[in-house]
């Protein structure tokens, strides 16, 4: 219980299994590390605190979750606060969505489609109050921590506690990151060369070069602004991790890209809007230079505003403590030796 709000034993299968899966999602390459066996009871197995079951770990890790979600539900209530039209209407259209997949898969409802993953306990009904519960609770919280402000004596402030951790992971005042954009040209043609790489020749690579000034110059005779050179890179470049985004790339830091194409981003003489042509390993690079940023700074706003965000469920937890009686806890069982 929370106050006058009552977990039911159909809710926290919901968030009992919804904790495993989450942890299998993300560690399921490292079972047999953390010694966990899904085709074994998991109360029979110790899990990775090593004076818990995994049943426990994931009973009380299901707990914890609701006990978040409905302190922030309960001020998000008292607040007067209300999700908005588009998520109302999302939750809204779960029942129908639901049921049709289950029919597809062979089910005769959501709740049976259900109860194949998450054991017989597990209802559509329960299922919907999670998921009420966790957007009305994740929209609240998101406003709370979008109020958060942060001036620059308190992050310096920040900084100067933590310096000797920030020090040791290799995070000085002096460390720099930036924000570029750049256009990929990559070389065509090639010979096939050692251990499966590809070799071009001078006069590839000089058509390669030629083609990247093309787009420069046709930057250059227009205007020069940071919206238009994104459009170009939308157009022409062959870069997949940012030719859809105006080809930028932010917070890059020192060792996370090619040599050549850090050699220009952190050039201490570099302006904001400078341009250039950079050869690298993989093709040319038409350069656009967005920013450079104190990495001291950016790293503490972002760790002061987490720890910030953290105070919000923290405080909530505290005004409405959770009450658990264990001896009317009842877990549905899901045979995953059935499944495989």
């Amino acid at each position: 219980t929370l106050g006058d709000t009552e977990l039911t034993l159909g809710q926290l299968q919901v968030y009992y299994w919804m904790q495993f899966y989450g942890f299998m999602d993300s560690y399921s390459s490292y079972m047999s590390m953390f010694g966990l066996n899904v085709n074994q009871g998991l109360d029979t197995q110790m899990s990775i605190e090593g004076s818990t079951t995994w049943q426990q770990y994931f009973l009380q890790s299901g707990l914890d979750s609701w006990h978040s979600y409905a302190s922030l539900c309960a001020q998000a209530e008292a607040a007067g606060f209300q999700m908005t039209a588009e998520y109302r209407d999302y939750l809204d259209s779960i029942p129908s969505s639901m049921n049709a997949s289950a029919l597809e898969a062979g089910y005769e409802n959501a709740t049976q489609m259900l109860q194949a993953d998450m054991g017989v306990g597990f209802t559509l009904e329960a299922y919907l109050k999670y998921m009420e519960d966790y957007y009305l609770g994740y929209l609240y919280y998101n406003e709370l921590v979008g109020q958060i402000e942060l001036t620059d004596d308190e992050i310096a402030a920040y900084f100067a506690e933590h310096e000797e951790e920030y020090t040791q992971n290799g995070l000085t005042k002096d460390t720099k990151l930036v924000d570029v954009r750049h256009i990929l040209v990559m070389p065509k043609g090639g010979t096939a060369g050692e251990n499966g790489t590809t070799v071009y020749s001078e006069d590839e690579w000089e058509t390669c070069r030629q083609e990247a000034q093309k787009i420069l110059d046709e930057y250059l005779a227009g205007e020069q602004t940071e919206e238009r050179f994104a459009e170009l890179a939308n157009t022409y470049s062959e870069d997949d991790g940012s030719s859809t985004n105006g080809g930028l790339y932010t917070d890059v830091y020192v060792g996370q890209m090619v040599e050549p194409f850090e050699n220009w981003c952190f050039d201490t003489a570099r302006t904001q809007g400078e341009t250039g042509l950079v050869q690298s390993p993989h093709g040319y690079h038409v350069m656009y230079f967005v920013q450079s940023k104190d990495a001291w700074f950016e790293t503490a706003y972002s760790d002061l505003l987490t720890d910030r965000a953290d105070e919000i469920v923290e405080n909530a937890m505290n005004e409405l403590p959770m009450n658990v009686d264990y001896s009317k806890i009842l877990l549905g069982y899901v045979d995953f030796t059935a499944e495989s």
